[in-house]
């Protein structure tokens, strides 16, 4: 009696499970995320600026990670449409960092010297665009007036 009992509730449990299934509606598609090929004010946006991490001042970083950047000799030679020299590694940007940032083109990787961040072409090396994250102001991060924050960076990093 009892095999009787429990193979009925094997098979409505199975009937009741197929009956919700029937009805469940088939899940949409996820909208396709919208890429970028060049940093946007968002991008510029996600770090944040003059806070403390451990006691020391940042100039910038991302706080909640407990994240600082400092200037890097790397950071002045990378030159927005010039290849990345052969003699400098390609630093992808850390973890946090590709999570914190909207989504590039797929044939982009996201690299980080110091406090200048890279947009290069994964086959010629060539840097597609250049975030300069110490900068005032998005349009400073990323304006014509490169020469000036690669100065910038050149003068943190001697003495």
């Amino acid at each position: 009696m009892s095999l009787k009992i429990e193979l009925g509730v094997v098979v409505f449990t199975a009937l009741a499970g197929l009956g919700v299934f029937h009805e469940a509606k088939p899940l949409e598609p996820l909208a396709p995320t919208e890429r970028h090929s060049a940093f946007i004010a968002e991008d510029y946006a996600a770090f944040d600026r003059d806070f403390e991490v451990k006691g020391e001042t940042c100039e910038v970083g991302l706080e909640r990670r407990g994240m600082c950047f400092t200037s890097s000799p790397l950071q002045a030679r990378i030159i927005e449409g010039q290849p990345v020299p052969l003699n400098v590694p390609l630093l992808a940007a850390e973890f946090p960092i590709l999570v914190a940032l909207p989504v590039k083109e797929e044939t982009q990787k996201l690299l980080r010297y110091g406090t200048t961040l890279a947009l290069i072409d994964t086959e010629s090396r060539v840097v597609e665009d250049v975030l300069y994250l110490d900068a005032n102001t998005f349009a400073d991060a990323t304006g014509d007036d490169q020469t000036q924050m690669v100065t910038k960076a050149e003068d943190k990093t001697v003495g």
